[in-house]
């Protein structure tokens, strides 16, 4: 069955296969494991039953993800964890110290190649759909209208706000 089949790609993707398919390749998958084609529509409810069993992520509210469906959530997590929590704390005081938590794209970029979370050699769809995967776990914030900056919660300043707040909104509005 198709459940099976996924739980199957979730060993071989802690093996070195990527974490995630494309909705196509997802779709071929769920109709070899059924033994019959599969439509859209029960595909999508065969997802959105997955997803809520935990056994995949997949974001169909969003335009962005819904056409990717993480088949390891473990990844997911470990992705984001990559950011919040980083083993390295030279980088997260780095980032508290330059950036204020104010993180620009282009650094979480680069520090989720460094991981090897992120295969892209400039930031592009794979940077965008993590960062909106941090959005959606509440990780992280649009800074602004611009896009290219996000706040991090776990990366802010540890002063209390009422110290540090002021200072933190100029550092942010003189880096950009």
């Amino acid at each position: 069955d198709v459940k099976t089949a996924v739980e199957g790609m979730q060993q071989s993707s802690k093996s070195g296969d990527k974490p995630w398919l494309t909705w196509d390749e997802f779709a071929e998958l769920a109709s070899i494991s059924a033994g019959f084609q599969i439509g859209r529509a029960e595909l999508s409810v065969l997802c959105d039953l997955l997803h809520q069993l935990g056994t995949i992520r997949w974001f169909s509210d969003s335009e962005t993800m819904r056409n990717k469906v993480y088949v390891n959530p473990m990844w997911v997590i470990g992705a984001m964890k990559t950011v919040v929590s980083d083993k390295r704390e030279e980088w997260e005081e780095q980032m508290r110290r330059e950036h204020r938590g104010c993180l620009p794209h282009v650094e979480m970029h680069a520090h989720w190649k460094r991981e090897s979370v992120c295969e892209e050699v400039e930031p592009g769809e794979e940077t965008r759909q993590l960062i909106e995967l941090m959005y959606r776990f509440d990780l992280a914030y649009p800074w602004d209208s611009s896009g290219q900056r996000s706040v991090v919660v776990s990366l802010l300043p540890q002063l209390r706000p009422d110290v540090c707040m002021e200072s933190f909104l100029k550092v942010c509005e003189q880096e950009g």
